[in-house]
C-alpha cells in the first residue's frame, strides 16, 4: 500500500490549489514539474502511482495527515475537481449523502431529491445512518421538496 513517504518522494500537493506536480520523471506520462493525473466523466481526478490508481482527493490526504481517510472523503463544494485541503472532510455514508444535491437517476418518479410521487401526492423522506425517516405526504412536489430541505439542513447541523 502506498505510503506518504513514497507519496511525497514522487508528487508535491499544494494544499491551498488541490493541486499535484510530479517531482520527477517516472516516465512518458509522468514527467517532473508538470500537473499530475487526469480526470474521470464524472469529474473525480486519478494518479497512477506504481501501477495503482488512486483518486487525487484521497492523496492529498494521505499527503497531509499521513493515513488514508478513515471513511469518505467529501467536497464540502460538491466539486470534485476542487481537491484543496479545505475542500475535503473526513465523513460517514450518512453525511456524505446529506450533501447529495441532485435526485439519483433511478429516481424517475419526480427526479426531485427525497420526492417520490404516491398517487397524487407527493412522499418525502430522507435516509440518515442508514434508516429512513418519514417527513410527510404533501400537495404539490415544491412543499415536499421544501420540507425536505428543511429536514435536511436540521441533519447537517447535527452532524457537523
Amino acid at each position: 500500500m502506498l505510503t506518504q513517504e513514497r507519496l511525497k518522494a514522487l508528487l508535491c500537493y499544494n494544499p491551498a490549489t488541490g493541486v499535484f506536480i510530479w517531482r520527477k520523471t517516472i516516465n512518458h506520462r509522468a514527467v517532473a514539474d508538470t500537473v499530475a493525473g487526469d480526470y474521470r466523466k464524472d469529474g473525480y481526478g486519478r494518479i497512477s502511482i506504481d501501477n495503482h490508481r488512486y483518486y487525487q482527493h484521497r492523496l492529498a490526504w494521505l499527503y497531509i495527515y499521513g493515513v488514508w481517510p478513515s471513511k469518505l472523503l467529501d467536497h464540502v463544494d460538491r466539486n470534485p475537481r476542487n481537491n484543496c485541503l479545505a475542500n475535503l472532510r473526513d465523513v460517514s455514508q450518512s453525511q456524505n449523502m446529506l450533501n447529495q444535491v441532485a435526485a439519483h437517476a433511478r429516481n424517475k418518479s419526480t427526479g426531485v431529491l427525497g420526492v417520490y410521487a404516491w398517487g397524487k401526492r407527493y412522499v418525502t423522506r430522507i435516509t440518515v445512518k442508514g434508516v429512513y425517516k418519514h417527513i410527510g405526504v404533501f400537495d404539490t412536489i415544491e412543499e415536499a421538496s421544501a420540507a425536505y430541505q428543511k429536514t435536511k439542513t436540521v441533519y447537517i447541523e447535527e452532524t457537523n
